[in-house]
């Protein structure tokens, strides 16, 4: 089993270029859409919760495998959790103090090639559900000890709350990107914070 050491919390602070191949993951501006979609988010708390306390949009654009990287990077990717832990970095810290822990987390694809081959989320200490009837959103041919993973499915969405009942990073839901081998996809991530965000 995984131990909460070795699942590093995920950068808010930076566009990174994944191991997937190639990614960016611009922050977007607030308009009618992302305002739309932090609303969604909101309605799935379950609970009251102002808009104030969700991070703004970041939009992920992932690419398969190119020339320039090889193979062994792109292959193994470490999962990580979205909450933020009290030995997070200097910056992190900072942004506990911006607005509090991580809630919830939402990931989205709202644009996936019809070449597309791997990519996808795994989660890697949630057990796959067993039915059959789930192997249009999840990959049913992956190991059942290996955890879920999430196929990408332009217009599905993955929901999850980063805080157990104590209040505490749940490490449960450590995830990881599953790389690329073909096509491209677009996904929307977006998070809810304890506290009002400060600018």
């Amino acid at each position: 089993m995984t131990s909460e050491a070795t699942l590093p919390p995920a950068d808010a602070t930076k566009n990174r270029k994944g191991q997937d191949g190639h990614s960016n993951s611009p922050t977007v501006e607030s308009n009618d859409i992302t305002r739309c979609l932090q609303d969604r988010l909101l309605e799935l708390q379950g609970y009251d919760m102002e808009r104030t306390h969700v991070e703004p949009v970041r939009i992920v654009h992932a690419q398969s495998l190119t020339g320039d990287m090889d193979v062994d990077s792109a292959t193994h990717v470490d999962a990580e959790v979205d909450w933020f832990s009290a030995t997070d970095t200097d910056t992190k810290n900072t942004a506990v103090r911006a607005g509090g822990n991580r809630v919830s987390s939402l990931l989205a694809w709202v644009g996936v090639s019809r070449d597309t081959t791997g990519g996808g989320v795994n989660f890697p200490l949630v057990d796959a559900p067993r039915d059959e009837r789930w192997c249009d959103v999840v990959e049913c041919d992956v190991p059942w000890e290996a955890g879920v993973t999430f196929r990408a499915v332009q217009g599905n969405a993955i929901y999850w709350r980063d805080l157990n009942e104590s209040g505490h990073g749940d490490r449960r839901v450590a995830r990881a990107a599953v790389p690329l081998t073909g096509g491209e996809e677009v996904s929307v991530n977006m998070w809810t914070r304890q506290g009002m965000l400060v600018e």
